[in-house]
């Protein structure tokens, strides 16, 4: 039987109406059977929804609030490292492929250009610049994504050289590799003479350079289906790291106290606090010189961070990790393990230090507190912008060496700072962290389904004509969609 049954003398249904009907149609079963929807929305153009400006000022006053009623301040944090490192991998894959209109795009969409991946080689993605945990993303996970599906097909105009070099890394000049040579032994090459005599012979033919044009249309939609496809896939192996990284801090704490038995770390049971206090205090008979001893050994201990080598036992950690990993990973997989071991290890110290300011005891804990915030304060640099691998690791290290002391207050109180107690409290919550984050982690498919039932109700509004006293969450035809221009984009 057929779907529609004409009326004398009328002809079928316009095409518009098939459209609005199944879209309708669609929408319905989505909504009621979400799993149904597939993960990459059909590759139509969305129709009278204004593209996107590349613009930064609108972007930067997006804070990182909670969208949805399940997530949390931990939660939103984990989806936002997730859409950063999908960027750089998509960036990667751009690099291998050798689509530089494509990376450059993906750079600028909503001034994101610090994520920008050097290509280093005619194979592989390159490297990244950008590890910071924090600032990666210009506005919110959920609105960047959103942006990029209303956002229209945008055409360019592409022109290249003729013989332009097809490697990244390759001298474009006969003057490049002269410099590169000379810079490398410090004297100039046997042929660089030669080659002089060539670029300065008159008489030698200099063809003009040729160039090449055509058109490429970018279709963000397809880029944005594109990076969640890519979420997915990290999220699942960030699921599995997090269960190893996890675990990392009890092999830390056996190693410590292997070498340290004495430690407060590894006493089965805690001391009171008059024979920690006791113990402080042996380091002299002045408080204050207690606190100077303290500080001079973390200066000391920043100071050798850079050359310090990382504990047997993180290296064991990460090797165990390597083993499980597939030969079909995400790019930049080990240094997403590091980020993950420094967002994880900072975001617990932040919650271990709320949790002793607001401790019952109060004015007892507040040196302590303000030791671990000294702390992080002075590993700040290394956690955004690390040197080498295991910083995490390196930062626990040094809380774990901290002995027991006394501290002078400002108002002249002495107080006992106890760094087994922080270290406990960190390597707890980094546990509770890690399990949120893996929750949050198993709902990024169920997100991304979101996004593209939003996205697919507005392109249905867009498309419903308004009734005479005017359907109420329409948009008329050939107007943009307000609330997306007010989120993401430039008017």
């Amino acid at each position: 039987r057929p779907l529609f049954a004409c009326r004398s003398g009328e002809g079928p249904p316009s095409p518009s109406t098939m459209l609005v009907i199944c879209g309708t149609a669609v929408l319905l079963l989505g909504m009621l059977h979400p799993g149904v929807l597939p993960r990459s929305a059909p590759k139509e153009r969305p129709a009278r929804v204004a593209p996107a400006l590349h613009s930064r000022s609108r972007v930067v006053a997006l804070a990182d609030d909670e969208r949805s009623p399940r997530a949390t301040p931990h939660a939103d944090m984990i989806q936002r490292l997730l859409t950063q490192t999908s960027i750089q991998s998509q960036l990667s894959y751009y690099n291998e492929f050798k689509n530089e209109l494509m990376g450059r795009w993906l750079e600028s969409f909503l001034g994101h250009e610090h994520l920008r991946v050097k290509r280093t080689g005619d194979y592989g993605g390159g490297r990244i610049g950008f590890r910071g945990v924090t600032g990666g993303l210009r506005c919110h996970w959920r609105d960047y994504l959103a942006t990029m599906l209303r956002s229209g097909p945008q055409e360019y105009d592409v022109r290249y050289r003729v013989g332009t070099a097809d490697i990244g890394w390759w001298p474009q000049s006969a003057q490049d590799t002269e410099k590169k040579a000379t810079d490398a032994t410090g004297e100039q090459p046997a042929w660089a003479e030669a080659s002089a005599s060539r670029r300065n012979n008159p008489y030698l033919k200099k063809q003009e350079p040729t160039y090449r044009t055509y058109k490429e249309v970018i279709e963000p939609r397809r880029v944005a289906r594109g990076l969640m496809q890519i979420r997915e896939q990290i999220a699942e192996e960030w699921r599995d790291d997090l269960n190893i990284i996890a675990t990392e801090g009890a092999l830390l704490r056996e190693w410590f106290c292997d070498r340290e038995s004495d430690s407060g770390l590894c006493a089965t049971s805690r001391p009171p606090a008059e024979d920690l206090q006791s113990a402080g205090a042996a380091v002299g008979d002045d408080p204050d010189a207690a606190s100077q001893d303290a500080d001079e050994v973390a200066s000391n201990a920043r100071r050798e961070r850079e050359s310090r080598e990382a504990p047997g036992i993180l290296l064991e950690s990460f090797s165990n990790a390597t083993r499980c990993w597939s030969a079909d990973s995400s790019p930049f997989r080990s240094h997403n393990y590091d980020l993950l071991q420094r967002a994880l290890t900072r975001q617990a110290s932040a919650k271990t230090a709320a949790i002793l300011a607001q401790d019952k005891e109060g004015q007892a804990k507040s040196m302590t507190v303000k030791w671990l915030q000294d702390k992080l304060e002075a590993w700040h640099d290394d956690f955004e912008a690390p040197h080498d691998r295991h910083t995490a690791g390196h930062f626990l290290v040094e809380l774990m060496e901290q002995v027991p002391s006394v501290r002078m207050g400002d108002d002249g109180s002495v107080e006992l700072l106890d760094p087994a107690l922080v270290v406990d409290e960190i390597l707890l919550q980094r546990q509770l962290i890690a399990g949120e984050w893996v929750e949050a982690l198993e709902e990024t498919a169920q997100a991304h389904s979101e996004l593209l039932r939003d996205d697919l109700t507005k392109q249905l509004d867009a498309e419903l004509p308004q009734d005479e006293e005017g359907t109420e969450g329409a948009i008329p035809e050939g107007k943009a969609d307000p609330e997306g221009d007010e989120d993401c984009s430039s008017p």
